[in-house]
């Protein structure tokens, strides 16, 4: 029997991902990360209004990543059959992720607020405690990712596909805890290791789940295994 309100949760990774590429879009080029203080804080000031309407966007795309994370945590836990390990896990590994997200986007919309009279070593320091946010909680987008392609493995319930997808998402979600050691490079946060390749993957996971997902729970129920 066919739920549609679960598949209105399960479209709501589609909408995150949109938003996200929204918000990124519009996003007007930043400094690199190890910029002087000098340039981050000139780069807040000219822009802070554009930058507190992204950081209004983020804030809307999270409200859709927690719903599609529970919508997926219900899913695959069914599918699984039991207690649902796999899927809990993930979703735990997911909700961290998350809650990193937004306190970057805190940290990140502080620094926006009163940049003028934070001065340039404050405005930098909170615009890398922002990004040292993300990478710290590397590990847990890697448990999300790993937790759920592992839950896909063995239940069947979406195409295997998705899992190795997944598992390449968290090999290099994973080296995303690289700005933690370095401010210039590939491994830095805004370089190619650091950032670039596994936040492309981490979109298009998220959307090609959304899209299955939805598929899956308009032809039935998922069914223990």
């Amino acid at each position: 029997m066919n739920d549609r309100y679960a598949r209105y949760g399960a479209a709501t990774g589609v909408l995150f991902v949109i938003l996200v590429i929204v918000a990124f879009l519009v996003t007007p080029k930043p400094p690199a990360s190890d910029a002087p203080p000098a340039d981050v804080l000139s780069y807040i000031v000219d822009h802070h209004n554009a930058l507190h309407a992204i950081q209004l966007i983020f804030g809307a795309a999270m409200f859709f990543l927690i719903w599609f994370l529970g919508t997926l945590r219900s899913a695959l836990s069914a599918a699984e059959g039991g207690e649902g390990r796999l899927a809990t896990t993930a979703y735990g590994g997911g909700l961290i992720s998350a809650a990193a997200l937004i306190v970057s986007l805190a940290l990140s919309a502080t620094a926006a607020l009163h940049p003028a009279d934070n001065g340039p070593e404050l405005t930098r320091a909170l615009t890398d405690a922002g990004a040292m946010a993300l990478a710290v909680a590397a590990p847990a987008v890697v448990v999300f990712f790993v937790a759920n392609s592992l839950s896909i493995l063995r239940s069947g319930f979406l195409p295997v596909g998705l899992a190795w997808l997944g598992f390449a998402a968290a090999l290099f979600n994973g080296l995303g805890i690289g700005p933690v050691y370095t401010d210039h490079g590939a491994f830095a946060a805004d370089g190619i290791f650091g950032f670039l390749i596994g936040f492309l993957l981490f979109l298009a996971w998220f959307l090609a789940a959304s899209i299955m997902l939805t598929r899956k729970l308009g032809e039935a129920q998922p069914a223990p295994a």
